[in-house]
């Protein structure tokens, strides 16, 4: 069963960020019908490839100014007066290039106190070799 105008509309308006209340007044219908539309499999295949093709839009327009950003961090990091903005760029590019170091320290004292092992004990169980 394909989406008709009005649900295709009302896609629109969702993605566009509108409240359910506001859409219902202006697209005629009530707002449990578009609760009801959200649970459809179709209705919602809809808008999720509605939001894909957004998200997709998004990202290669980013990607296509990439380089202009990534040559303005590099300016910054070069020449900025402000020592504190150079540290910030050269920092973001690094963590860019080479990963994001982590803070987070393991707690593993627990676990080698399991992991200790009493030879003394250990040698006792060994039956002896006559």
């Amino acid at each position: 069963m394909a989406l008709t105008d009005k649900q295709i509309n009302v896609i629109g308006r969702i993605i566009q960020g509108e409240q359910i209340t506001n859409i219902a007044k202006i697209e005629g219908v009530s707002r449990q019908a578009i609760y009801n539309w959200l649970k459809n499999e179709e209705f919602k295949a809809e808008l999720d490839t509605q939001l894909q093709e957004i998200k997709t839009a998004v990202k290669n327009n980013i990607v296509g100014k990439s380089n202009s950003v990534i040559d303005q961090i590099i300016k910054i990091a070069l020449t900025s007066k402000s020592e504190k903005a150079s540290l910030n760029a050269c920092i973001y590019l690094l963590d860019h290039l080479l990963g994001k170091p982590t803070t987070k320290i393991a707690d593993v004292t627990d676990q080698e106190k399991e992991n200790d092992i009493d030879l003394d004990k250990e040698l006792e169980s060994i039956p002896e070799i006559e």
